[in-house]
């Protein structure tokens, strides 16, 4: 692992220790509506980080649980606006905190992927996830499995103080512009 990335994943831990009391207030509010709109706050989902270990991922619930409406039927408004913000990311601070995670880094995905990726697209899991990385700064969700594996590999080969700083820029724009995400349809393998 690249010096830099060592001594970024100590200070993502320190910034999540600090976040954390400061992020109570929205925690607090998001979870009286979360308990309102789905009577669960979290959604939490296994997902593979770091050399491919299984660890479990929290996000804000944000979506119904009835398996027979389409994912855009189950998404009511609430829950479109903490996708839409970033908002539905908060709790991840406390996978920043356990060690699975960090603020910067390809997006954790399903385990069930692992046995999918290509030798190329399996370098994803030589540094830790992160609650955004290059792929979603730029494109958030409008490109292919494809493209954002090639987008992860380019970030884990050229991590840097400087592409960090450029990706939290590009991730706090997206923000900013809140505009509905796109949904991807689950990798399948090496279709684009």
């Amino acid at each position: 692992m690249k010096p830099y990335l060592q001594i970024r994943y100590c200070f993502d831990w320190t910034l999540a220790l600090v976040l954390l009391p400061l992020g109570v207030p929205f925690f607090v509010l998001i979870s009286l509506v979360q308990f309102f709109v789905f009577g669960d706050i979290v959604f939490t989902q296994q997902r593979s980080g770091l050399k491919g270990k299984v660890f479990t991922l929290f996000k804000f619930k944000t979506m119904m649980d009835d398996e027979n409406l389409t994912e855009q039927e189950r998404t009511p408004s609430w829950g479109r606006f903490l996708r839409n913000t970033g908002l539905d990311e908060l709790p991840q601070i406390l996978n920043i905190l356990s060690g699975s995670m960090a603020f910067i880094g390809p997006r954790p995905l399903l385990p069930e992927y692992n046995s999918l990726y290509s030798s190329e697209q399996k370098q994803r899991l030589l540094i830790k996830p992160g609650i955004t990385g290059y792929a979603q700064a730029y494109f958030r969700n409008k490109t292919s499995w494809i493209q954002r594996f090639e987008h992860d590999v380019y970030y884990v080969h050229h991590a840097s103080m400087f592409l960090d700083l450029k990706i939290l820029y590009r991730s706090l724009l997206q923000l900013l512009r809140a505009k509905p995400q796109d949904i991807l349809e689950k990798f399948k393998g090496q279709n684009p």
